[in-house]
Order: structure tokens, then C-alpha cells, then sequence
């Protein structure tokens, strides 16, 4: 039986610098907990990763929201524009809802979505005020 070969083609990833501009965000979640967002920057002002921290550490929501940063964040360097990546995550459902009727992750993503929106709008501002293409953010 003959083996084919396969190819594999990787589309580039696009890296970020070693010194980045950052935001962190704290936001609580039905007064219990505390959730970390931390966005990095490309030096243009686009958002290219993503850090999700929990104030329970070792739970299962906090390796989920890992997971979740990651990914986001290696979908973003591989140029998958974000308003796509968050518009996918804000048409899922998530469960169980707490007694407030809320879900924390939906809760997360919702906020990670309104912060990325905040900042590159921010950014763009930022840019159209100083008359440059690009905003030197390291």
C-alpha cells in the first residue's frame, strides 16, 4: 500500500514584541469573585493576547478561562481579526448560572469584549490625534 505524503502549511504568526504595552482589568462577578483581565498590545495598538486570572486558583473555571486566553490569544497572532473571535464567544451559551441568574463566563466574555472595543478605540483616538499611521506603544 503506498503512503502519501502531506504538506502541512502554516499561515505566519505574528509575534509580540518582548516589551508590550498592557492593561489589566478587575472585574467582580456577583460581589464573590475576582476576575483578572490582562490584554497585551501589538506595537500598532491591536490587541494580540489575552490572560484570564481567577481569584480561585486551582478550580476548574480558572483552568477553563486559561484555556480560553490562550486561544484567543494564538487565534489574534494568527490574524484572526478579535470583534470575530469575541463575536463567537458572546453567541454561546454558557451554564449553570449562579442564583443571580448570571453565568460567570458569559460574564467574562462579555468583559473581555467591552475591553478590547474601550482600548482600540482608545488607541485609535490616540492616532488620529497625533496624525500617525501607528502609535508606538513599547
Amino acid at each position: 500500500m503506498e503512503r502519501h505524503s502531506y504538506q502541512t502549511i502554516s499561515p505566519p504568526r505574528r509575534r509580540l514584541p518582548v516589551t508590550r504595552h498592557s492593561i489589566t482589568h478587575t472585574i467582580r462577578h456577583s460581589g464573590e469573585l475576582k476576575i483578572y483581565i490582562i490584554v497585551g498590545f501589538f506595537t500598532n495598538g491591536d490587541p494580540g493576547e489575552v490572560f484570564l486570572k481567577i481569584g480561585k486558583e486551582g478550580s476548574t473555571l480558572a483552568g477553563l478561562m486559561d484555556i480560553i486566553g490562550v486561544q484567543m490569544s494564538q487565534m489574534m497572532q494568527y490574524e484572526i481579526p478579535w470583534e470575530r473571535i469575541s463575536r463567537n464567544l458572546l453567541n454561546t451559551n454558557f451554564e449553570p448560572l449562579d442564583s443571580h441568574g448570571k453565568s460567570i463566563a458569559h460574564a467574562v466574555v462579555t468583559a473581555i469584549t467591552k475591553i478590547l472595543t474601550d482600548e482600540k478605540d482608545r488607541v485609535n483616538e490616540v492616532t488620529k490625534e497625533s496624525g500617525r499611521e501607528q502609535v508606538d506603544l513599547s
